[in-house]
């Protein structure tokens, strides 16, 4: 419940290090807001956490938890299977935040029930998740701060139960505005906002790995990774 804790844990991960290193090169790092690019979305206006693990180490000391000292072990619960690219991109955070905050995790390899559960019962206080779109507008990602879903036995929208007014207020006037590019600045100030209340921990991005024959031509996937083979055809071989 402090935001010096989570912007802390926040500041004191390295995420390029995680995907260059840890998952050799897999994904693309966080470094801007939550929401990845999108079409025609400012992703680039928006602040990303950057590393600084002095920084990190004040915040916590603030907080009343100099070197670690105080925060107890805390479970992180992760629904994925042991050597899964899940586990070792939670692996990583947890090795760096022993090693840049002096703070313990705990990773729960759990299933997605066990890991709602925990969510629902407020046992969880880390967990690992992640959101594909339904559709490939920042809404979409947005919706998920939004105060209107709390709900005690939620555990996929807004299961942090971040309940913020002026991000409620920002994100209504984004779904009633009709000018695109105003839309658009208004959804980006609600991602400047999760980062700067430090919602979440945004860390990577998957990549979209599709390999095509060297025949192939006109081959297109769009931004929510479907596959449009409308247009396709094979070169034949002469």
């Amino acid at each position: 419940n402090d935001l010096r804790v989570r912007k802390a844990f926040n500041i004191a991960i390295n995420r390029k290090k995680i995907v260059e290193q840890d998952l050799q090169g897999e994904g693309r790092a966080v470094a801007n807001g939550f929401l990845p690019e999108i079409e025609g979305y400012p992703n680039d206006q928006v602040v990303g956490h950057q590393q600084n693990v002095e920084a990190a180490k004040e915040l916590l000391a603030q907080a009343g938890y100099t070197n670690g000292n105080r925060l107890p072990k805390i479970d992180f619960y992760v629904n994925s299977i042991k050597g899964s690219t899940n586990h070792k991109t939670c692996q990583a955070i947890a090795r760096q935040l022993k090693k840049n905050l002096n703070v313990d995790l705990n990773i729960v390899l759990c299933t997605i029930e066990e890991r709602e559960k925990a969510i629902a019962s407020g046992k969880a206080k880390i967990w690992r998740s992640g959101w594909i779109a339904d559709y490939p507008s920042p809404e979409n990602f947005l919706t998920l701060f939004s105060s209107s879903h709390i709900d005690d036995n939620a555990s996929t929208i807004n299961a942090f139960k971040f309940n913020n007014s002026e991000y409620d207020t920002l994100f209504e006037r984004a779904l009633l505005e009709n000018d695109h590019d105003k839309r658009m600045k208004l959804f980006a100030q609600c991602d400047q906002l999760i980062i700067d209340q430090a919602a979440v921990m945004p860390i990577l991005t998957d990549d979209h790995i599709v390999m095509i024959n060297a025949r192939i031509r006109d081959f297109q996937a769009s931004a929510m990774e479907a596959l449009d083979l409308t247009n396709v055809y094979i070169r034949e071989n002469k």
